[in-house]
């Protein structure tokens, strides 16, 4: 027997490995944990880890099957296949999305959804999360329709790096003649991202939940489980095997704590009990094997991944049509139903008809994915043109409209309003002050003080407003302040971040409030305005820290103007305004000035620190705060005030500045 012959018998048995009715099985039982957990229970279930660890076992052993079957391997043959698997059902539920939302959905979180939606269709859906994740301005948007697709979507990525990965290293193994460069291969690989998913699930638990790197581990555990089922002749005690598995995986389900970041060390349970079950059916089954291999659950996991695609959009829908959070035994029950009867007729329908099509050409595989991606890209795209048409135009609108100049009523309990146009509600979050467009606004972990300037840019006269975003959505008034009487309004702004880092504040913001006090040190304006109030949904304080960043810069000689904090909202405002657009469903939007605002206002104790504007009268009556004043919609979200509204008030924060800044303002 010759050298080659050896290595032919060597890695027969990478081609021999059969068709696992039991891993459907398995498949069944997750997609269901992940339904009733995302139905009833809220917390992460485990279920899509073991998902992860399925698709790394399958994948490799499709692989590697085909690699040492004919010693040779395009990649381009296993993508195209993944493809012609994927995309069918996966753009059939992202074009019947995309519909339904529009008719469904509040118009304020459209634009939004289509962002996701985009991203889903090129398999993107997990890093627009994690930018979703870190952006404070889209902290209170709602989970999307197609936030599942998160999943799909790391799938994808992994499909994408796995021939990269494995065939490099089989044929190592093949020049070696040992199977070890893969173990040893995969085993590191696995290793890095393990560690990197423990750090990061620690250090940025809400994105790194969605990282392929912190992922890719998972998928590997699968692929390191293909290579020793092949590389291990006997494994006894299947029955007990597979129950400690399951045992895991349903335990880890329901005992794991809410708060313990996933997909860190934690996610070893879920793992590894996937890993036990498919062991335990490697060259023949136990009792349970047998069971999860039954004709009836071998049909769920047949169609796993069209019901685990269709579960979560009719949830959402369910929830946003009738306005619910938590949704009753029976009601879950049904959606469950309704998941499976359109899984069985996308299988029947779309899948099955696919597969009658010869699937051994490269061309037709590539073929059937661009038939299914293209016509969905391009909706989606010409949808997402219309929104951002739409955002364009009331942004040019509402930025270019001249400031009020003149003095308006405080606002009267009772007020009736007028509808809000719809095209406005789809707008509303998505226009924001100058500094977000011109990235002048400090985000993220920034620390420097980004300043930029608006009004009279010549003048020597200069004042600075500095804070969060409560602060910042005061600029388009006073751009407007500026430039009528002459001076410099410089905008130093960190999302989330006030003058004065509470103690709650990361590290950054601490820094950055350091840098902020040396350059308004340096400039030496003749006035800081910033925020002298905080508002909860619930109350209104000032913190220790605001005044200690007073007393700092009034030690500079500079006078503290502040802005009394506007209250806040435990609803999305124009989501609200939406759905009672009838005066008397506006009152359901008013929320009581008592639970929101002080009697009077606590910064007028500080008179000697800081001098106060308050804007509280032409934001509530004297017992309600509305949400629309006029015909206009007074807030963007549920706590910032809708720029348009600031404009509105122009006149009222002009005359208030005059005396606090005669000399400035007059």
């Amino acid at each position: 027997m010759n050298l080659n012959e050896r290595i032919l018998i060597m890695f027969e048995k990478y081609t021999s490995l059969g068709y696992r009715d039991d891993i459907q099985g398995l498949r069944a039982l997750c997609s269901f944990i992940i339904m009733s957990f995302h139905i009833w229970i809220h917390k992460v279930s485990g279920g899509v880890d073991v998902f992860f660890v399925i698709s790394g076992f399958l994948m490799a052993s499709i692989l590697l099957r085909s690699y040492f079957t004919f010693n040779k391997y395009n990649p381009m043959h296993f993508w195209s296949a993944i493809a012609r698997r994927v995309f069918p059902s996966a753009y059939i539920v992202i074009m019947t999305t995309l519909v339904l939302s529009y008719f469904v959905l509040s118009p304020s979180f459209l634009t939004s959804t289509v962002d996701e939606i985009i991203a889903t269709i090129f398999h993107m859906e997990n890093i627009q999360l994690i930018r979703k994740s870190v952006n404070y301005l889209a902290s209170d948007v709602p989970s999307s329709p197609v936030q599942q697709f998160w999943a799909l979507s790391i799938q994808m990525q992994f499909y994408f790096i796995l021939p990269l990965l494995m065939i490099p290293l089989a044929i190592m193994a093949k020049r070696m003649n040992s199977s070890w460069p893969m173990f040893l291969g995969v085993i590191i690989v696995a290793l890095c991202s393990f560690s990197y998913s423990v750090v990061t699930s620690f250090v940025t638990p809400s994105s790194s939940y969605f990282d392929p790197a912190a992922r890719l581990w998972e998928f590997l555990s699968g692929v390191l489980i293909y290579l020793m089922a092949v590389n291990v002749n006997h494994f006894g005690k299947r029955s007990a095997t597979c129950l400690l598995g399951l045992i895991m995986i349903l335990g880890g389900a329901i005992f794991i704590p809410s708060t313990i970041p996933f997909p860190g060390f934690i996610a070893l349970i879920p793992v590894i009990g996937a890993g036990m079950v498919i062991i335990s059916g490697v060259g023949g089954q136990g009792v349970l094997n047998k069971f999860l291999a039954n004709s009836f659950m071998k049909f769920l996991g047949g169609i796993s991944f069209s019901i685990y695609l269709w579960h979560w959009p009719i949830l959402v829908f369910y929830k946003e049509y009738y306005d619910i959070v938590d949704v009753s035994l029976i009601h879950g029950a049904g959606i469950i139903v309704l998941s499976f009867l359109l899984a069985l007729m996308t299988n029947v329908v779309v899948e099955k008809q696919v597969y009658k099509i010869p699937k051994n050409k490269l061309y037709v595989n590539i073929l059937i994915g661009v038939v299914f991606f293209v016509p969905v890209a391009i909706f989606s795209l010409v949808v997402r043109s219309n929104f951002v048409t739409i955002e364009h135009e009331l942004s040019y609108k509402w930025k270019n409209h001249k400031a009020n100049e003149n003095y308006v009523d405080e606002i009267m309990k009772g007020t009736v309003s007028m509808p809000i146009p719809r095209n406005e509600l789809i707008a509303a979050r998505r226009v924001l002050p100058e500094p977000y467009n011109i990235h002048c606004n400090q985000e993220g972990g920034g620390t420097s003080a980004k300043k930029c300037s608006f009004g009279d840019m010549d003048s020597e006269t200069k004042v600075v407003l500095v804070g969060g975003s409560h602060a910042l959505q005061w600029l388009p008034a006073l751009r407007s302040i500026a430039k009528r009487n002459s001076f410099e309004i410089i905008s130093m702004s960190k999302s989330s971040c006030p003058l004065g880092a509470l103690k709650h504040s990361d590290k950054s913001c601490q820094v950055w409030n350091e840098n902020v006090l040396q350059e308004i040190e340096d400039i030496n304006p003749v006035a800081v305005i910033t925020n002298s109030t905080r508002t909860s949904t619930t109350s209104e304080y000032i913190p220790e820290e605001y005044i200690n960043s007073w007393e700092k810069i009034n030690a500079l000689g500079i006078r503290v103007i502040g802005i009394r904090d506007n209250p806040r909202f435990s609803y999305n405002v124009p989501d609200c305004a939406y759905k009672d657009q009838t005066s008397q469903g506006k009152e359901a939007c008013v929320k009581q000035r008592k639970n929101s605002l002080l009697t009077d206002n606590p910064a007028s104790s500080y008179s000697e620190l800081i001098g106060s504007i308050d804007l509280s009268n032409w934001l509530c009556s004297d017992t309600e705060c509305p949400v629309v004043n006029k015909g206009m919609l007074m807030y963007r979200d549920a706590h910032h005030v809708h720029l348009p509204y600031v404009k509105y008030l122009t006149a009222v924060i002009e005359k208030k500045m005059s005396s606090l800044l005669p000399d400035v303002v007059n």
